[in-house]
């Protein structure tokens, strides 16, 4: 399955509303420019330069971390189609068969001075593509079990009354039912 390629007709994309993006952007955003003013500042200081060689490659380090925790959180990708579901970010990759989805359920994301709650899909077992790069690995660490689990609500809001849903429920309608009451979630 080709992620980021609407190939055939079965196969549907799914990304993140712009109002769901402008938080990250602004959060981050904002950090990058406090960055690079402390930057532009110890720049302008006269002499210093020990001061200089030591703090604007740091600063440039965390503008690249900033940047790249940025297009994390805002390039975000979910693919339904016969065979599967996958979610994909930069530098990371999930996929697994319907047949590995269990059903519905929640993470906490620990993120920093916040907790936030992500909804999803559960997997029986771990996923049999899981691919995250050193750098998503490293921002994975506040994640439960991150290869057993496909966050959806990071991408769609709401999504458990989203068209979003009625895939899910096309390929996998026990996972959308209630199993006390037999209706739909």
């Amino acid at each position: 399955m080709q992620i980021g390629r609407e190939s055939s007709s079965s196969e549907r994309v799914y990304r993140p509303s712009l109002e769901q993006r402008i938080p990250a952007l602004t959060q981050y955003g904002m950090l990058v420019a406090c960055i690079c003013i402390l930057s532009f500042l110890i720049l302008l200081l006269p002499g210093k330069e020990g001061l200089k060689l030591i703090f604007l490659p740091i600063f440039l380090l965390l503008t690249i971390m900033m940047g790249v925790v940025c297009l994390w959180r805002t390039r975000l990708l979910l693919v339904t189609s016969p065979q599967g579901i996958a979610y994909a970010s930069v530098g990371y990759r999930i996929f697994t068969p319907w047949e590995n989805v269990v059903g519905i359920g929640t993470r906490l994301e620990r993120g920093n001075r916040t907790l936030r709650l992500i909804s999803g899909l559960e997997l029986r077992r771990p996923a049999p593509v899981f691919e995250a790069s050193p750098w998503i690995r490293f921002l994975l660490l506040g994640m439960e079990s991150p290869f057993n689990f496909i966050p959806i609500s990071t991408v769609i809001k709401d999504w458990q009354r989203s068209e979003f849903a009625r895939d899910v429920e096309h390929y996998i309608p026990q996972v959308m039912r209630n199993p006390w009451t037999g209706e739909r979630w």
